[in-house]
């Protein structure tokens, strides 16, 4: 539990949650970090799902976005992030690169659905284990 002297920019948590809160105290230290950015309308949405994209992404920050080699994503529904948004194609071509995500049976990453969490300790466990 790393401590953090920055703020959290995100109504949605600095106006509900006391800054001693472990929520406050986590959204702080991974803004500092770059690990988390909100969302264009200035909230973090604190109850929403997280959806496997966006575990991707957070994942990927946290161990600094490595570079990846130069392909193209093979899961079907998530190739259209190459152009719209390049950051997240990196951390999904990462995941895939690296065997955190082999995706679903039918080719899909599952890019919209909700990360569960067995999804989540699986991936934490695969990248893990670059780091060991």
């Amino acid at each position: 539990q790393p401590e953090s002297s920055a703020q959290v920019p995100f109504d949605d948590i600095a106006g509900v949650y006391k800054a001693a809160s472990n929520t406050y105290k986590a959204a702080a230290w991974c803004f500092e970090k770059g690990i988390i950015k909100g969302f264009s309308d200035g909230t973090f949405r604190p109850s929403d799902t997280v959806n496997r994209k966006d575990a991707m992404i957070m994942l990927y920050r946290s161990v600094g976005k490595p570079a990846v080699r130069d392909a193209e994503i093979t899961f079907s529904d998530a190739a259209y992030t190459k152009e719209k948004n390049p950051d997240t194609y990196a951390a999904i071509l990462w995941a895939e690169q690296n065997n955190i995500t082999h995706g679903y049976s039918d080719g899909t990453f599952g890019t919209f659905t909700g990360c569960y969490r067995k999804d989540i300790v699986t991936f934490l466990y695969r990248t893990a284990r670059l780091f060991s």
